[in-house]
């Protein structure tokens, strides 16, 4: 109604559907949800592809139009910059509070109330639950999946492995390469042995190099908790996207660690993949809604970037910062899709 007609009218028809049957669009909240999927849809258009047109879609975002100079990949993401007014995190009370204030690496980048974990092995002064500057992001079929944060701080040692510990983080993804970090955070698990990080003990069991990152087999527990009650976490280390790139080098690497993370989760029922980057922002989110597009193609027989994108950035608005990752989205859709070519067809 709304293109055919240049306007809407969300009261009537919420009004027709309750008198055919009461119990629909119950409370504000979902009248609300009416307004803002209403709008996505009339600024973003249809933006889901079906598996067979993937590549032949592909090949035409990577095309400029004649007129505005501009790919589908920018005319896309140029859209849902238009969008950003309707994603409100709420408020971000805890992170604002002065005694959190130096948890946070830019106070720009806070996590909103409603949607952020709380520590429970950790808590304040008052006794209440711990802060961390983190926020939850759901996948394409479970909610709050991934754990995204920033880089833990020196004072923030103890409080990123009481994240981890709290919320069952069997599988840590680090998206900066090893020569960059030294001058982002303080080294927050052991080269060797064990060490201690606030309340926590952290110990080395063995790393392994694979294509495109590290493997690191840890083992947590809290100190007062004994050896055999540790967590076992898997942390990959991403060593495919130098600090100067806009976008890791190898996509097919990226879509293979992508995969092998959800073998890994798999076997751990009740958890939760932590993804950390210098602000839990400008990386992080690639790493999502990379394993979002690959779950639409694998579940749902279709690609939905700008939906894959706009559900993370209705958790943390700053996810995927730039045109560049976001056509790099795209990227790993086909090199998911070629992955299938070499080992056998697709099927959905």
């Amino acid at each position: 109604m709304g293109q055919a007609e240049n306007k809407v009218n969300v009261f009537t028809c919420t009004s027709q559907l309750r008198r055919s049957r009461t119990n629909m669009v119950q409370d504000k909240e979902q009248y609300v949800f009416l307004y803002n999927i209403l709008l996505e849809t009339l600024l973003c258009g249809v933006t889901s592809v079906a598996v067979e047109d993937i590549q032949v879609h592909i090949h035409r975002m990577g095309e400029l139009d004649p007129v505005t100079k501009i790919s589908g990949y920018m005319k896309e993401f140029q859209e849902l910059e238009k969008l950003r007014g309707l994603y409100h995190i709420g408020s971000c009370k805890e992170g604002e509070k002065p005694e959190n204030l130096a948890k946070n690496r830019y106070c720009s980048i806070l996590p909103g109330d409603g949607c952020r974990p709380i520590l429970i092995s950790v808590s304040n002064k008052q006794g209440l639950p711990g802060y961390i500057n983190a926020v939850f992001i759901n996948s394409n079929l479970l909610n709050d999946a991934f754990v995204v944060t920033q880089l833990p701080l020196k004072q923030t040692l103890g409080d990123f492995w009481s994240l981890v510990w709290d919320y069952k983080c069997t599988s840590v993804v680090l998206m900066h390469d090893p020569p960059d970090m030294s001058e982002m955070t303080a080294q927050f698990w052991p080269e060797k042995g064990e060490a201690r990080y606030g309340g926590f003990i952290v110990k080395k069991i063995s790393k392994v190099l694979a294509t495109g990152h590290k493997e690191i087999t840890l083992c947590v527990r809290p100190c007062n908790e004994p050896v055999d009650s540790s967590l076992k976490v898997k942390l990959y280390q991403l060593t495919i996207w130098p600090k100067n790139q806009s976008v890791p080098l190898n996509p097919s690497a990226f879509i293979g660690l992508i995969g092998k993370l959800e073998q890994h989760q798999q076997q751990m029922e009740g958890s939760h993949v932590l993804v950390t980057c210098c602000d839990g922002a400008s990386r992080s989110g690639l790493l999502c809604a990379g394993a979002i597009v690959c779950d639409q193609i694998r579940s749902d027989g279709c690609l939905d970037v700008s939906q894959a994108v706009r559900s993370l950035k209705k958790r943390r608005v700053q996810l995927i910062p730039n045109p560049e990752q976001y056509a790099f989205c795209y990227t790993l859709a086909q090199s998911y899709l070629d992955s299938f070519e070499t080992y056998g067809n697709f099927t959905h």
